[in-house]
């Protein structure tokens, strides 16, 4: 499949979230965010502020090229953390999932999915 023939997916997310990309950070507090992961492939890590949800998503391969493959490997680390009452914030992980694709709409749907969740707790 080549990328340029298609369009890539992008990340959608409710207010709450903080996500750091390859070259900024973005800070959904008021309004929904979507972010091309084309732009993100290196690595993306997001975290919920209200429910401790975290993920850290990977790309290992050839570096982007529009009118080639993608030749790689997507790696995605889902957490979530415990509030602790003592000192009003996140303590340790009460769950970890690590997952591996070498499809970017795999990959897109793994994310997209663990948002959704995150935001439904």
């Amino acid at each position: 499949m080549f990328l340029s023939y298609v369009n890539l997916p992008e990340l959608k997310c409710q207010p709450g979230w903080f996500i750091l990309s390859y070259d900024r950070p973005y800070y959904s507090d008021d309004s929904s965010i979507a972010i091309e992961l084309c732009q993100s492939f290196d690595r993306l890590i997001g975290f919920h502020k209200k429910t401790g949800y975290y993920f850290d998503a990977r790309y290992e391969g050839d570096e982007y090229n529009q009118g080639g493959r993608i030749n790689g490997i997507f790696s995605v680390t889902f957490q979530r953390f415990n509030f602790d009452i003592n000192t009003s914030g996140y303590g340790d992980s009460t769950s970890t999932e690590k997952l591996k694709t070498d499809s970017i709409r795999e990959f897109s749907r793994l994310l997209n999915d663990f948002v959704e969740r995150a935001e439904q707790q």
